[in-house]
């Protein structure tokens, strides 16, 4: 049981929210921006970052992963990561 101290989940779900709501907008703003466009090199491993970022918060708390053994998480995040260092691997090569 949480203790009286302790923040509300809906608060905190509230600022994840709003992480996720700010980290697309950044996302959206490199996509758009026609003079990051032409700079692939910047925008495709920023972007790769980003959405890496928004996946691990997604599967921290919203896939309702918090209450569940810690390494439940880290299976997710190493799956993405490896699919990430696959598609990198992959790109480099072709």
């Amino acid at each position: 049981m949480a203790s009286a101290g302790s923040k509300s989940p809906v608060k905190k779900y509230w600022v994840i929210c709003v992480v996720l709501f700010l980290i697309t907008a950044v996302e959206f703003v490199i996509y758009e921006y026609t003079g990051l466009k032409t700079n692939a090199a910047f925008m495709y491993p920023f972007l790769g970052i980003l959405s890496f970022i928004k996946f691990y918060l997604v599967c921290a708390y919203y896939m309702h992963l918090k209450g569940d053994n810690p390494w439940m998480t880290g299976v997710y995040v190493f799956g993405i990561a490896l699919a990430l260092l696959v598609f990198v691997i992959l790109a480099l090569v072709v």
